[in-house]
């Protein structure tokens, strides 16, 4: 995931958006929720942010670019990258980052996302299904299941997680971090669980639900 920094905000803003983002353009990736928490404490600004995106198409999209927009009560903040790899046809995808580190020039206040998508292909796939609990101790705790024939490395697998409050409010997310898994490969029709540690930016009593997603990594046939 890529912090971009951009000198001048009201040319980002005002440039054209990418053509799955023009209202005159049929979306195949598309955002069906944003939303985001954060804090400043002393010299530092915790932020996190959710967006949930959904594939409303009947094929499957590759290279997908999330560029989401950091608003704060002055203008933009940052703006960060994160290219997913695969989301197939007719599938929700969990996307949350939690910055490592963000100026307090002004405080961030919201979310703008914009996808763009490299390209498509026939429905022939699926991503990992995967669950998790909300944080106790610190910790988020999930489990993700293999469907694939290959085996899954857990090593370079990366899980992205949304985490809702009690009222089914969007408030934040990460790609989680610290991970600790069950197995080391999660072998075909099996299943391992795992940990991760939730950042500052959101307090583990507000988060009421976890929904996550993964980018797997397969091992060699």
């Amino acid at each position: 995931m890529r912090r971009l920094w951009l000198g001048v905000a009201v040319a980002v803003l005002a440039a054209p958006l990418p053509a799955a983002a023009r209202a005159d353009a049929k979306p195949v990736v598309g955002v069906l929720r944003t939303g985001a928490s954060g804090r400043i404490s002393g010299t530092s600004q915790y932020f996190s942010y959710g967006v949930v995106l959904r594939n409303k198409s009947t094929k499957d999209a590759f290279g997908v670019k999330v560029r989401v927009f950091v608003l704060g009560d002055a203008g933009l903040v940052g703006v960060y990258l994160t290219t997913i790899p695969f989301i197939p046809a007719g599938t929700t995808f969990y996307l949350g980052n939690e910055p490592a580190s963000m100026s307090t020039v002004q405080r961030a206040t919201g979310v703008r996302a914009v996808i763009a998508v490299g390209g498509t292909g026939k429905a022939s796939g699926t991503l990992p299904p995967a669950t998790a609990s909300p944080p106790k101790g610190g910790r988020i705790h999930g489990t993700v299941q293999n469907r694939y024939k290959r085996g899954i490395v857990t090593r370079g697998a990366k899980i992205y997680a949304v985490y809702y409050d009690r009222v089914g409010k969007v408030i934040g997310g990460d790609r989680l971090r610290g991970l600790t898994w069950s197995k080391p490969t999660i072998a075909p029709k099996k299943s391992a669980t795992f940990s991760a540690r939730i950042g500052p930016a959101v307090s583990a009593s507000r988060i009421a639900r976890v929904a996550v997603s993964v980018s797997p990594v397969l091992g060699k046939s």
